[in-house]
């Protein structure tokens, strides 16, 4: 946004002719700078912060409160967050990675503070370039990852869902959260992990447990897990009482295969059985029909079992 873009958004929120869109967009931008990360020193963003305190919380503004032209000032600010504060963009959101890995692909990374993260397939990770302020946040929007954290008692560690957060200090843990199944998974190999829904626990996890949380119903299931849910990272996906979304999953993301079944008595069955990335696509097929006796076909790139 250039500069007579600026004066005119800062004109319209001034005057009272800003729509909903603009006043949220100043008021938010403004909001940015009230943390930790960030701290306006100079006189022109100090008479902005005042004059936008008592209009947010107010919710009027009157031209007295500075002793300058609220766009210059609004202006002036603007600009020191931005040159002040390396990688950050508009409205003081930080700048971030995004991750994205296709189907089949794995990818690992490690994150500014030393922790490491194994992003499976068909997902989208993001993540700062730099932790700062108290809490080390990052976002899962989709798909799988497996963490294995740094410690630090004085800084937790955050993983942002489409839904739930998930709230550590220092340990191991894997968060399956793909769009097309109707339940998000978190498992904990190591250490304990707290999970919550818009600021309401759901759980603390400690090694060995796994929280289900059931999109549809807004249900919450904690359970003992005796499988080893970091498999996939080395290559072998293990799957227990999987329904058949779940195994077409797990065969999109190892072999780039898709599976489909049109049998409602197919769709109900449970899969068990642990699916090697080295193992011919053909014969995990033939694996999985096995398990219940059914036939399937080759329709185009996908495999219908029948």
């Amino acid at each position: 946004m250039d500069n007579p873009q600026l004066k005119q958004l800062f004109e319209r929120y001034e005057s009272g002719n800003a729509n909903e869109t603009e006043r949220a967009l100043v008021e938010a931008w403004y909001r940015s700078y009230r943390g930790d990360e960030a701290e306006i020193s100079e006189t022109d963003a100090i008479e902005l912060a005042a004059k936008m305190q008592a209009h947010i919380r107010q919710n009027t503004i009157t031209p007295t409160m500075v002793r300058m032209p609220f766009w210059r000032a609004a202006a002036a600010a603007f600009l020191i967050g931005v040159t002040g504060l390396a990688g950050w963009g508009l409205f003081g959101r930080k700048a971030e990675t995004l991750l994205v890995t296709g189907s089949p692909e794995l990818k690992k990374v490690q994150l500014p503070d030393g922790s490491q993260v194994w992003i499976n397939s068909a997902s989208r990770f993001r993540f700062p370039k730099h932790f700062s302020g108290k809490l080390r946040e990052v976002t899962l929007e989709e798909g799988e990852a497996f963490f294995s954290v740094i410690h630090d008692s004085e800084h937790s560690f955050i993983v942002h869902t489409a839904k739930l957060d998930v709230q550590v200090l220092g340990t191991s843990f894997d968060i399956k959260a793909y769009q097309q199944l109707d339940q998000i998974s978190i498992s904990v190999a190591t250490g304990k992990v707290g999970v919550t829904r818009e600021g309401r626990s759901l759980g603390m996890l400690t090694p060995g447990q796994q929280l289900d949380y059931l999109i549809t119903s807004d249900q919450t299931q904690i359970k003992l897990n005796g499988i080893n849910d970091a498999s996939w990272t080395t290559g072998a996906t293990n799957l227990r009482d999987a329904n058949f979304n779940e195994l077409a999953l797990a065969f999109k993301n190892n072999y780039g295969l898709t599976l489909k079944t049109n049998s409602a008595i197919i769709a109900n069955y449970r899969f068990t059985l642990t699916l090697l990335q080295k193992l011919p696509a053909e014969q995990a097929v033939e694996l999985a029909a096995a398990l219940h006796q059914s036939r399937y076909r080759k329709e185009g790139n996908a495999v219908v079992f029948y």
